[in-house]
């Protein structure tokens, strides 16, 4: 029986199994290729999944919070020293003294190893030694001075350039509050030091910098800056140890501060140095850690001009109008007028709990600032608005706002008529809550040092209120108070905050051309 032939097939049966999938090699191999084809598309989903799962980290920014003097210090110094295309730099006042020398010869050092150095300044804030401006551009940084005095222009009199940034060959930036100045890094002799706060970026957003630095260097507002006629004369001999200029150098070795400063300027290799954090005393304190932020913004104002439609004013007015349940802010200059003051009544309707803290009669470098503030907080302070007056030493100059527990605001924005509507200034915001909580601890430290505000403006004026306060400073904010509502930017209508640090600059614009 095994011996049988097999029965024959006929040709129905052949046209069924032929049709049938699960017979014959050329079906087996469409089988294969259809398998191969489906995992292809399971694998490209996948990869597609894990894309969108990481994207944001993908083109995330690089953060870290620069609180203390010593780290701000190392951080523009590591970025000037490991420059190798270009350096971006522009700031509101850079000063005639220790830290402002050995900061020009950080620039001039970068350009003579080939670095392209661009710096911009406030061409009546700034205060550049005429040597100092003429060895930079003796020896081939380019300087440019923003709204330089014109009799012809008077508008711009008043507008000034409040930037404050530092750009390390388009990928890495430090942005914040300070001045190149001995008082801004908590080493001057001569006057009170402030407590500011600075921000470390590399990342995407440092490319919105870029683009705005670039915008601000060709349009109208700057011009070229100009040597003075002797200062020349004045450069001195560079020794070849530190390519530093030996009578600066000597200079600085007697100040009392010296170990910390001349230190810092002369660190160890960048390929063995890391940034350091370091306390008032020059001891390790534990860091602020490197932060991935996915949703870091650059703002600015466009072309170095100021809108209230557009730029910083709308952007951080409108973060803090859309605040739901809090508002935790500081600033030097704080007066809550018009748009501003109705940001704070809208805020405090809605039950949005908002607590400022700003300088003291005591602390403050700009009496008129206080006098305004003093006047026009009380009502704001009865809407159950919590004003906080800082106790110093030290002038508070930090300008930052967290909203909300993880909305964060890094700027050089002086909550002020001036920053609202004549200065042009930068600001960097970060939604991120672990670094919004960074934030909260370091502000949380200046509001310990201060004292809170009375619930109304008669605590002001009683002299219990400013006890310990020099009596000729009191009298200068009697007068100041009564002068604040008087003193107004001509054909502007604005409030002009800023009298003092204008008139010192229109001094300083006067000496340096003598």
């Amino acid at each position: 029986m095994w011996d049988e032939e097999p029965l024959p097939m006929n040709s129905g049966m052949e046209r069924c199994i032929s049709g049938c999938p699960y017979f014959g090699p050329e079906h087996r191999y469409l089988r294969l290729q259809r398998a191969c084809r489906v995992a292809l598309h399971l694998v490209f989903a996948a990869c597609v999944a894990a894309l969108l799962l990481t994207c944001d980290r993908l083109i995330a920014d690089d953060i870290r919070l620069l609180e203390n003097d010593r780290s701000a210090i190392e951080a523009r110094v590591q970025l000037i020293e490991q420059a190798e295309k270009s350096l971006d730099v522009t700031y509101y006042i850079v000063a005639n003294d220790c830290l402002s020398e050995l900061f020009v010869d950080s620039l001039i050092s970068a350009a003579q190893s080939g670095v392209c150095v661009r710096l911009i300044v406030d061409a009546m804030a700034q205060d550049i030694e005429p040597g100092s401006l003429s060895r930079l551009l003796a020896h081939g940084v380019h300087v440019r001075e923003y709204h330089p005095v014109c009799v012809a222009k008077p508008q711009t009199w008043s507008r000034r350039m409040h930037d404050k940034v530092l750009i390390r060959d388009g990928i890495e930036m430090v942005v914040g509050s300070r001045n190149i100045e001995d008082a801004h890094f908590g080493i001057s002799v001569v006057k009170r030091n402030y407590v500011d706060l600075d921000l470390y970026v590399s990342g995407p957003a440092v490319q919105h910098a870029c683009v705005y630095y670039e915008c601000l260097w060709d349009s109208c507002e700057v011009a070229d800056a100009q040597p003075s006629s002797g200062g020349l004369l004045l450069h001195r001999s560079v020794t070849a140890e530190t390519g530093k200029d030996s009578a600066v150098v000597a200079r600085h070795l007697s100040s009392p501060h010296r170990s910390s400063l001349y230190e810092v300027m002369n660190p160890e290799p960048c390929s063995t140095r890391r940034l350091r954090l370091f306390d008032g005393s020059g001891d390790l304190r534990p860091e602020h850690e490197m932060l991935s932020a996915p949703a870091v913004s650059f703002v600015h104002d466009f072309n170095g001009k100021k809108s209230p439609r557009a730029g910083t004013t709308p952007v951080l007015y409108g973060i803090l109008d859309n605040a739901q349940e809090s508002i935790v802010l500081q600033s030097p200059y704080f007066i809550p007028q018009g748009e501003l003051g109705e940001i704070l009544r809208r805020a405090a309707c809605r039950g949005v709990s908002v607590h400022i803290l700003t300088n003291s009669l005591n602390t403050t470098d700009q009496v008129l600032a206080y006098a305004e503030f003093s006047r026009v907080s009380g009502k704001y302070a009865n809407m159950g608005i919590h004003f906080w007056e800082f106790a110093g030493p030290q002038c508070l100059h930090a300008k930052s706002f967290v909203v909300d527990g993880h909305i964060t605001c890094i700027t050089s924005f002086n909550f002020d008529s001036r920053s609202a509507r004549l200065n042009t200034e930068l600001a960097t915001i970060v939604d991120d809550e672990q670094f919004a909580g960074e934030v909260l601890e370091a502000m949380a430290r200046n509001f310990a040092n201060a004292d809170p505000q009375g619930s109304d403006g008669v605590r002001l004026m009683n002299s219990e209120a400013f006890a310990g306060v020099d009596p000729a400073r009191i009298r200068e904010f009697q007068i100041a108070r009564g002068l604040s509502t008087l003193t107004v930017v001509p054909g502007t209508r604005q409030v002009f905050t800023g009298t003092s640090r204008f008139l010192r600059g229109v001094a300083r614009l006067i000496r340096r051309q003598l």
